[in-house]
């Protein structure tokens, strides 16, 4: 990551629009491109490594509810039940899935962009949901810690 840092923009952009089209050859973005898509996002985007594009911006869940619900369809997987539980658990009840056909990077990296955006007394909520969308297992763990940088805050415990 610190040499592809190091690299000018156009570089950087010319990696992550590669990295998109071959998570668009299938037709889907699956759970563990939607992670790399979330790293990706965070050490190389145009925002990367600048204070201000963590600025807070939303405080109420609500406010970021069309980015959440791209963020947990990835990552439910096409799973109606896991979706509704995460919906639930960031108190969006009435929350609806989108269709991961139509769903690419960079649906993603808005869909990220905006959640950053939140408040961090919310974040912790929000990745909770993130937790419920990815069910139970630990090979489904594995994008936490990523999710976690993709939303510039710490890992929330299982207790959370």
């Amino acid at each position: 990551m610190p040499a592809l840092k190091r690299s000018d923009s156009a570089a950087r952009k010319a990696l992550m629009d590669s990295a998109a089209a071959l998570a668009a050859l299938d037709g889907r973005l699956d759970m563990r491109e939607f992670a790399v898509a979330a790293m990706l996002e965070h050490h190389l985007g145009e925002t990367a490594g600048r204070a201000a594009a963590a600025r807070s911006r939303f405080p109420r869940v609500e406010q970021v509810a069309a980015p959440l619900s791209v963020v947990l369809s990835v990552l439910a997987e096409g799973d109606p039940a896991r979706f509704a539980a995460a919906a639930s658990s960031a108190g969006l009840p009435q929350l609806l899935p989108v269709p991961l056909e139509g769903t690419d990077w960079e649906a993603v990296r808005a869909a990220l962009s905006s959640l950053r955006g939140l408040y961090p007394l919310q974040k912790p909520r929000v990745f909770k949901a993130f937790r419920t969308a990815l069910g139970e297992g630990t090979q489904r763990s594995d994008p936490l810690p990523v999710l976690a940088l993709a939303l510039d805050c710490a890992a929330v415990s299982e207790a959370a």
